[in-house]
């Protein structure tokens, strides 16, 4: 299983979820975009009972339109269930920060 799967699994659980987290985007010039977006996270294999395949489904916004492959995705759950996400532009002052702070590597913790 990969890290991003079993981070997510850690977040979301193994059961379909369905929210509207507050999602924003934070560009190289810590311009913020912000929005609410529903996203799905769920076992496209659920009918498998041997095999599993995790996805995190979002609708299209203009938020989503402006992320890159190498972007940095901060997800937290507050005590009370709530969503955020949050995007950093890749190699923008505040992702090199936050990697560096909060030692994660590009690949992960």
């Amino acid at each position: 299983m990969s890290f991003m799967v079993s981070a997510f699994k850690h977040v979301f659980g193994t059961n379909r979820l369905e929210k509207n987290p507050l999602t924003y985007h934070i560009d190289r010039e810590y311009n913020v975009a912000n929005s609410i977006n529903n996203v799905t996270w769920y076992d496209a294999r659920e009918a498998d009972p041997d095999r599993s395949e995790y996805r995190l489904y979002y609708k299209n916004n203009y938020i989503f339109r402006k992320l890159e492959s190498d972007d940095l995705m901060l997800l937290a759950k507050s005590n009370r269930g709530k969503f955020i996400i949050i995007f950093v532009e890749s190699n923008s002052a505040l992702y090199k920060q936050l990697l560096e702070n909060l030692e994660f590597t590009k690949r992960g913790v």
